[in-house]
């Protein structure tokens, strides 16, 4: 609120308002509210749009477009991964090994089965990479290691079912 803001009136000083004085003040009263205060539900009266910058932000704190938070934020959809050494989906009732993406992160899920052990089974994008290796342990199964070249390879003793359920890691 302006410390400096004043409301134009036509009280006198010291002598009883009447209702016609009250009156004539109540429009600029709530004008100077609307336009000056910052209202019990939050809100600010504008007089025009904010707006920000057209491009991406450079650092931190700084004011930033709707359509770079949503790209930031909004997941990818779930996407099937192309199997290699004789991987395949386990198949029902179990969900194919898929990815996604929100902001930095990588999830997988699903299962597959039948594959060479200890070797490749599938290679994620780009953009879908650790910047380094990283493994995962799974109780029924095995390891699952993916590479900086989003290699994902499974170690273990059998190659009946292995899981990528809870494997989730960050891109940066």
């Amino acid at each position: 609120m302006a410390a400096d803001a004043s409301v134009p009136n036509n009280f006198t000083s010291g002598l009883p308002s009447v209702a016609d004085d009250v009156d004539a003040n109540f429009a600029a009263v709530v004008n100077w509210i609307n336009t000056n205060a910052v209202h019990l539900d939050a809100s600010k009266a504008f007089t025009s749009v904010p707006s920000g910058p057209a491009t991406d932000p450079t650092s931190d704190n700084q004011l930033t477009r709707k359509a770079y938070v949503d790209s930031k934020a909004t997941p990818t959809a779930w996407t099937g991964v192309t199997y290699v050494n004789s991987w395949v989906d386990h198949g029902a009732p179990n969900q194919g090994v898929q990815y996604r993406k929100i902001g930095d992160l990588v999830y997988m899920r699903g299962s597959a089965k039948n594959g060479t052990l200890n070797g490749q089974a599938t290679t994620l994008p780009a953009g879908h990479r650790p910047p380094a290796s990283v493994r995962f342990g799974q109780a029924d199964s095995g390891i699952v290691s993916i590479d900086s070249a989003g290699v994902v390879s499974f170690f273990g003793p059998t190659n009946t079912i292995f899981s990528v359920d809870g494997v989730v890691f960050s891109v940066t």
